[in-house]
């Protein structure tokens, strides 16, 4: 719930730190483009969740390849069909489906949401090296170094806010 939360905080935060127009339905698509995991994690037995649980705090592989190898499907493309079902706007429904890929999504939503779950993974921790982030995504958006260092201080600062309502 906070990794959704901050994702989507940073896709709303993102429009102040660069010149490129960021689509109104990224705040929407980087709030649920995670609802594949959801569904997995509901659907899957315990032992083939904490085999991938397992396998992933291992190191064993990436996430994407993990869920490919194990269930011949990623939590995108789950999302992607739950998002298309609920007859979600295509942008949303191809952002879902490509937040790993961007490139391959082919449109701004896409990179936004890319570029808001990296760094809502990185949220809590103490050191931030913005060139971590997506090089593709922080092309695609024009967003220096410096713009993201800002825009995770401010998302860090908003999950916070965010988060001490709900406590």
């Amino acid at each position: 719930w906070k990794h959704s939360v901050a994702a989507a905080l940073a896709a709303e935060l993102m429009q102040p730190h660069t010149k490129v127009e960021i689509p109104r339905e990224s705040f929407t698509g980087a709030l649920l483009h995670d609802i594949g995991k959801l569904v997995l994690a509901r659907f899957l037995s315990g032992d083939i969740l904490r085999i991938m649980d397992n396998a992933r705090n291992a190191g064993v592989a990436d996430p994407i390849a993990l869920e490919l190898e194990v269930l011949e499907v990623h939590h995108g493309e789950v999302g992607a069909a739950i998002a298309e079902a609920w007859k979600l706007p295509a942008s949303i429904v191809r952002a879902i489906q490509y937040h790993h890929d961007p490139d391959t999504g082919g449109d701004t939503v896409c990179h936004v949401i890319a570029l808001a779950n990296e760094i809502a993974h990185d949220i809590d921790s103490e050191e931030f090296n913005p060139q971590t982030l997506r090089e593709s995504s922080r092309s695609v958006l024009a967003l220096s170094e410096a713009s993201c260092v800002d825009l995770r201080k401010q998302v860090q600062t908003r999950v916070t806010e965010v988060m001490a309502r709900f406590v």
